[in-house]
């Protein structure tokens, strides 16, 4: 299991209603953040999903969205909402992303490739949707837990692979 998982059951095991996130609008304690990433990855597993494409604003929504992912063994690809739709399509393609969750469905019609939402689901106080895509799989590193997209000024998008325990590193190193 992930050390930064371990650690958040840790924290709402043993300090259960200790402020975990907070936005403008509220606070989340351990055990409500902690809930809501078990919530959300049963969801994904139970969806079959293997690459996330995840497009939100940052909040705490976002944060559960990406604890979900680690959670669940399920590949994140964070989509930036700047990106054209080019772009988006390039960084959905390249990575085989499977599945979208997004506030934002609507950003998502013009694509092609995606289909109806299939899941509708309140995170953190956030409507998302869960939007299918007909892009093919991919053959991914092992152990490769999100791909973050350069910003392609001077061509195509580059995912960059970023593993759980690299990530962690950094992490632990801050």
């Amino acid at each position: 299991m992930s050390s930064i998982i371990s650690a958040l059951k840790r924290h709402a095991r043993l300090q259960p209603h200790a402020h975990a996130l907070q936005d403008e609008n509220r606070s989340f304690s351990y055990e409500e953040l902690a809930r809501a990433v078990d919530r959300l990855a049963s969801v994904l597993v139970r969806e079959r999903i293997a690459v996330l494409g995840l497009m939100l604003d940052n909040g705490p929504a976002w944060v559960v969205a990406d604890l979900a992912a680690i959670t669940a063994g399920i590949t994140l690809v964070p989509l930036p909402g700047f990106f054209s739709d080019t772009q988006l399509r390039h960084a959905l393609t390249d990575a085989g992303v499977d599945a979208i969750l997004t506030d934002q469905p609507l950003r998502f019609s013009v694509l092609g490739g995606i289909g109806p939402e299939s899941t509708r689901l309140d995170v953190a106080g956030t409507a998302l949707s869960v939007l299918r895509t007909q892009a093919a799989p991919r053959r991914l590193p092992v152990d490769v837990a999100k791909i973050t997209y350069t910003s392609g000024t001077t061509g195509a998008p580059k995912g960059v692979c970023l593993s759980t325990a690299a990530m962690e590193a950094v992490a632990a190193s801050l």
